[in-house]
């Protein structure tokens, strides 16, 4: 009966250490799966942005200029919808500016031709991001499914290594009576 009660506590605390690696693997998987829903959120908001943003105004205009102009724009400024974008009109000082690389702000001509583009300008790698972003979702919600079910499966293990260990204690609680009550009858 004490080997018995010493195996279930054995087979208890191994089943207690599954479980807890298991909802650990479910949790892990739950705040991956949160982060690549935040950048899917993300990479839609940046294909299909907010009428009157800036980053609409910049998808709506065929300019070259924006290729350039881009790379100046801080990433929070591109959802915001209260910057009033407009293009300048052939009175302003712009003059050729934008097709040799150089951006016009305010008063102020400046080269870009030498710094990346934004990775949020270009429509296509947006596309590609939010398609890769998807699949790892996929792949996730897949891995997490699989997760819960093993921690299920871990959860009822422990259960009944707990009601296991619990039967083998009291087993040895009436084998020790019973062992007592046969010295005291002697």
């Amino acid at each position: 009966a004490r080997e018995a009660a010493r195996a279930a506590e054995k087979g208890e605390n191994g089943a207690r250490n599954q479980a807890d690696e298991s909802v650990q693997a479910v949790q892990g998987l739950e705040r991956a799966l949160q982060e690549l829903m935040r950048s899917i959120d993300s990479h839609t908001a940046q294909l299909t942005p907010e009428p009157g943003s800036l980053l609409a105004f910049i998808r709506e205009s065929d300019d070259p200029q924006w290729v350039h102009a881009s790379k100046l724009i801080h990433e929070s400024l591109i959802h915001r919808t209260d910057l009033e974008p407009g293009l300048l009109d052939a009175t302003d000082s712009a003059g050729d500016a934008g097709a040799d690389g150089r951006v016009v702000i305010g008063p102020a001509s400046l080269q870009a031709r030498e710094l990346d583009t934004p990775a949020w300008f270009s429509m296509q790698d947006v596309r590609l991001q939010l398609e890769e972003a998807q699949a790892r979702a996929v792949e996730i919600n897949d891995q997490l499914a699989k997760a819960r079910s093993h921690a299920e499966r871990a959860g009822e293990r422990l259960r009944q290594a707990v009601t296991d260990h619990e039967r083998a204690k009291a087993l040895l609680v009436l084998a020790g009576a019973a062992h007592k009550a046969t010295r005291v009858d002697m």
